[in-house]
């Protein structure tokens, strides 16, 4: 009987330490942020006829389009991928109450609605819903820009 419940209990600590091992790690901002600096060769359409791509800048202050870029950033999972050498499609400053700010490089690919970020030497995976969010506000701040 002892090596009955032995056995079990190997079993259970086995089956813990797997689970904790699956868990992913997801990407928290504790912090209020109080405005988004966003710039990027993703801002403006890119022409054939020009020489170099040139980086756009964006501020997001309206608190519901900053609630949208922190929800798709805390959604995101901790990513065991490798890193790219292309630099990020945009590069988010957050600035947050008490004025220290952080930077976050950011891809995102529209055809195939993944897309990635990085901070802290740590890169996480954006989910399909994220990416669709993302896509759709800083499209709707590139046709500002283009006006």
């Amino acid at each position: 009987m002892k090596k009955f419940w032995l056995i079990l209990g190997l079993l259970f600590l086995i089956g813990c330490s797997e689970s904790d091992q699956t868990m992913l790690k997801t990407f928290e901002l504790t912090n209020e942020i109080q405005k988004m600096n966003v710039t990027g060769r993703g801002l403006i359409p890119y022409h054939d006829n020009e020489e170099e791509i040139v980086d756009r800048e964006i501020v997001i202050e309206h608190v519901s389009d900053i609630q949208k870029v922190k929800d798709a950033l805390q959604n995101a999972t901790e990513s065991t991928g490798k890193n790219t050498a292309e630099g990020p499609l945009f590069v988010l400053e957050l600035t947050f109450e008490g004025g220290y700010s952080k930077v976050i490089d950011l891809w995102y690919y529209t055809e195939a609605k993944t897309g990635r970020f990085e901070v802290d030497d740590v890169m996480y995976q954006l989910n399909e819903d994220s990416v669709s969010q993302l896509i759709e506000l800083f499209e709707s701040y590139r046709e500002q820009l283009v006006q």
